[in-house]
């Protein structure tokens, strides 16, 4: 009628993404799960991503479906470098708004960056920790021809850049981009992980865990992770608590054998459990029944596995690395440097006190249900869109 205002065009993004295969890490999981909760409030969303087997299909069909209120967002498989094979590019003029760009050295990044700009069409790059200082000194000399080459430039055309934390922020200015950062924290779907499973569901993969306490790992096998750090002071919990276990949950990323040759020097091998990924009913049972969940990176930007852990009521344990200062600062959890000694005390000491113990999960389940809900950060990262698309008079 007239006189009324025009309602607003929702909003369309593209997440581009060259794998969602689970053993890639924490990357897959934000990109689907910050999807649908900006489809949720409201954004017309599109997930772009490489080509998959069949197994890892079937992990994000069943993943999907597991949504409340099943998947909202579409998902479409990449045209090759080669051509589209006759199907649709989903970044295409008069589509598309904004193009969202996760991690960066993948090919794929590069042409849907290449693609956007040709189009005028806007994108932001998010880094998801690939630009901090440890990140950049793994493979220098590569990532420093690359950054010359290539990346830089796609980073400096960005209409910004979007990071995970102050920290990540800092690590990043540092490379004197001409670019606007804005800081949009990871969330974690917080009913899912709330849920309660059965530990015997654990069991039933790990027998020798039967009714122990155990203390949990659940990242991927990266050299980054700290896993040279976690074995020798595995070993002097171990040492102190003949009951206590380690279970380390995630797929190999180049550290697994290192870890496994550690552990095998020490009295503690036979409480430690490798038992790769856990997916699901099994990842579930295992946040809901650990004693304690430790994560003692050297670098996170920001780390779902410790959301996830702190949402489903565990205590924590995290380097400095970690960059999650409000675990200490909620008591959530301790924060130590990349120190074995310190991070065993961390350990020990959370271990030996079930009053503690239990403080510390509530507060962590508490504060992720206020700030990491996935739908603060989604409402979060769509205001950042309208904010700089407005600043940059971009029509829509």
């Amino acid at each position: 009628m007239l006189g009324e205002p025009d309602t607003p065009r929702p909003l369309r993004i593209v997440h581009v993404l060259a794998s969602l295969d689970p053993a890639q890490g924490g990357p897959p999981q934000v990109v689907l799960r910050l999807a649908e909760a900006q489809a949720r409030l409201g954004a017309e969303v599109t997930v772009a991503h490489g080509r998959h087997g069949g197994d890892v299909e079937q992990v994000l069909r069943r993943a999907a479906e597991a949504l409340p209120g099943g998947p909202r967002a579409r998902r479409v498989e990449l045209p090759s470098l080669l051509g589209s094979r006759g199907r649709p590019h989903p970044i295409a003029a008069g589509t598309v708004d904004a193009v969202h760009l996760h991690m960066l050295w993948e090919p794929a990044i590069a042409a849907a960056a290449w693609r956007s700009r040709r189009l005028g069409i806007p994108y932001l790059v998010q880094p998801h920790g690939v630009l901090g200082p440890w990140a950049l000194a793994q493979k220098r000399l590569k990532k420093s021809i690359s950054m010359r080459l290539v990346h830089r430039r796609i980073l400096e055309r960005a209409l910004f850049l979007q990071v995970l934390n102050e920290q990540e922020r800092r690590g990043v200015e540092l490379l004197g981009l001409p670019v606007p950062i804005e800081v949009v924290p990871n969330g974690v779907v917080v009913e899912e992980l709330e849920r309660r499973v059965d530990r015997a569901v654990l069991e039933r993969r790990v027998p020798a865990l039967a009714g122990a306490p155990f203390v949990l790992f659940l990242s991927r096998l990266h050299p980054g992770k700290g896993l040279d750090v976690l074995a020798p002071a595995f070993a002097r919990v171990a040492a102190a608590r003949p009951d206590v276990h380690l279970v380390v949950a995630g797929p190999d990323a180049g550290a697994e054998q290192s870890f496994r040759a550690a552990i095998a020097a020490t009295a503690a091998a036979p409480r430690v459990h490798v038992v790769g990924p856990l997916l699901g009913e099994e990842k579930l049972a295992a946040l809901g029944a650990a004693e304690v969940f430790v994560l003692p990176s050297r670098q996170e930007a920001f780390s779902v596995a410790l959301l996830e852990a702190m949402a489903a009521g565990r205590a924590v344990v995290a380097t400095e690395g970690c960059n999650f200062p409000e675990i200490s600062e909620a008591g959530a959890g301790l924060v130590v440097p990349s120190d074995e000694r310190r991070l065993a005390e961390a350990i020990g000491r959370i271990l030996a006190d079930d009053t503690l113990r239990a403080a510390m999960g509530a507060r962590g389940a508490a504060i992720v249900r206020k700030r990491y809900a996935w739908e603060v950060a989604a409402r979060a990262s769509l205001d950042a869109w309208r904010r700089r698309l407005a600043a940059a008079g971009v029509a829509r």
